[in-house]
């Protein structure tokens, strides 16, 4: 979004800044202001999210040892993992969201 900015090819863009959930997004903040030249805030947009566990056919929660999602997601949903999910369960780290879903439906894994 930065790069076509810049470029010209779009005029505005939308961009995460801050979630209610987890805070700041420090790393939009820096790539924001290390745009040159510079990009200007003209406007604020609020929107509600939901994030959602995905899992294949018959899993119950209680069965759940490893969540795949991008690492802001992870952290915006920990208080919620930590108290529904064993105690046990692992955290792994993907690219985006769709990666992992994409990754949980081809596996053959139960749990």
């Amino acid at each position: 979004m930065f790069a076509n900015l810049q470029r010209g090819t779009v005029r505005h863009g939308l961009i995460p800044i801050e979630n209610s959930l987890s805070g700041t997004l420090h790393s939009v903040l820096e790539l924001f202001t290390q745009q040159e030249p510079r990009l200007w805030v003209v406007g604020e947009y609020t929107c509600n999210e939901s994030h959602y566990i995905m899992a294949r056919p018959g899993t119950e929660l209680k069965d759940i040892t490893e969540i795949q999602s991008h690492p802001a997601i992870l952290e915006q949903c920990q208080d919620f993992l930590d108290a529904t999910l064993p105690e046990s369960y692992r955290a792994v780290l993907a690219s985006n969201t769709a990666s992992a879903a994409e990754q949980v439906a081809r596996s053959d894994e139960f749990g």
